[in-house]
């Protein structure tokens, strides 16, 4: 359960929340983990939540991880409709959401498909209670059966985990140099796979659309060193521009992605630099890359245009492949370079 005072549920999720959108009076906690939730999170969070759903044209499907602004948290959340005539159109509308320290969203980020699993199945269940007109208790038993599997789930990964130090002590993080990186560009120009060939060196052919953002971290070793980056893969989609502020706070250094057979991508680069010095001003250490450069064939940007932007922004220059790892990780060794050499000032 949530409100377990053992084992690594309690450190990583703060608490459960089955949230009704109700037409007329907007989103109401209907059932949480633990019985003690502060009210103050079963008012904003729902909110937070129903107003993105409200904001984008379509609904996420599957598991979404989104920010709660000023609480350092993530909701975990798996939107419910299910047909109810009493509403308009005849589909209700709900949420259930999972709240996590924000400190340890990698945790989930890792292991995202198993806990998509997990919420897929109890988010169907939950579905067909409403549909059925079922009691109050029927969901909060099963808002109950999903923390007690999401523990069960936790726990078994811990203890797979334990020999790779996978949930090492906070003094071992804080020995290592931190860099916190935004990945930002248009959608399609090869973010997420850049990303994933860095972290995982698992290119991902089938384009992924990422829900608002994917953060993953690895930590790297220049001239001795260890330097962990944490880098947040931000969403193109225009439907996520309310959200993308939240996402640049923070950040060490961001990484603006163009694809070289798209030149419209590259025109949208100071457009997203602008985005971003609005955020966080413009003191971040800063790189403009140009992707697939595996496909020779089809680029349309010279290496002297590309350049010309990245001089005019202040901005390092890199063409990089997500497909033959190409220059990914000089990108990263660069900023490892320099978290070192502030760090040593």
């Amino acid at each position: 359960m949530v409100a377990s005072n053992e084992g690594s549920s309690k450190v990583l999720v703060k608490g459960l929340i089955y949230a009704n959108f109700d037409e007329k009076l907007g989103p109401i906690s209907q059932t949480w983990l633990p019985i003690d939730l502060s009210i103050g999170l079963r008012e904003k969070v729902p909110m937070v939540i129903y107003n993105l759903g409200s904001s984008t044209q379509e609904v996420p499907k599957g598991l979404a991880v989104i920010p709660v602004p000023g609480m350092s948290m993530k909701a975990l959340v798996h939107f419910i409709t299910f047909d109810d005539e009493e509403r308009r159109g005849g589909i209700g509308e709900g949420a259930v959401i999972c709240l996590i320290d924000e400190s340890n969203d990698v945790i989930f980020y890792r292991y995202i498909k198993q806990f998509e699993d997990l919420f897929n199945k109890h988010a169907s269940a939950i579905s067909a209670l409403l549909e059925n007109k079922a009691k109050e208790r029927d969901i909060s038993a099963e808002v109950g059966s999903l923390s007690e599997e999401l523990s069960a789930i936790i726990d078994s990964l811990k203890d797979q985990e334990l020999s790779r130090d996978a949930f090492p002590a906070d003094e071992e993080l804080d020995n290592n140099l931190k860099c916190k990186v935004a990945v930002i560009g248009d959608a399609n120009v090869g973010k997420t796979s850049f990303v994933m060939q860095f972290t995982e060196k698992a290119f991902r052919r089938s384009y992924l659309p990422t829900i608002g953002v994917n953060i993953s971290e690895k930590t790297i070793s220049h001239e001795g060193r260890p330097v962990k980056f944490v880098i947040w893969d931000v969403a193109g989609q225009v439907k996520f521009q309310r959200m993308r502020k939240h996402f640049y706070a923070g950040s060490t250094a961001v990484i603006f992605v163009f694809d070289l057979t798209n030149k419209e991508s590259l025109n949208s680069i100071k457009g997203w630099y602008e985005d971003v010095k609005k955020s966080i001003g413009d003191t971040f250490m800063g790189s403009l890359l140009g992707n697939k450069c595996d496909l020779v064939e089809q680029i349309v940007i010279s290496p002297d245009e590309g350049e010309a932007v990245a001089r005019e922004l202040n901005l390092s220059y890199f063409q990089t492949s997500a497909l033959t790892s190409e220059n990914i990780d000089a990108v990263f060794h660069h900023y490892a370079e320099a978290v070192i050499s502030q760090s040593s000032r």
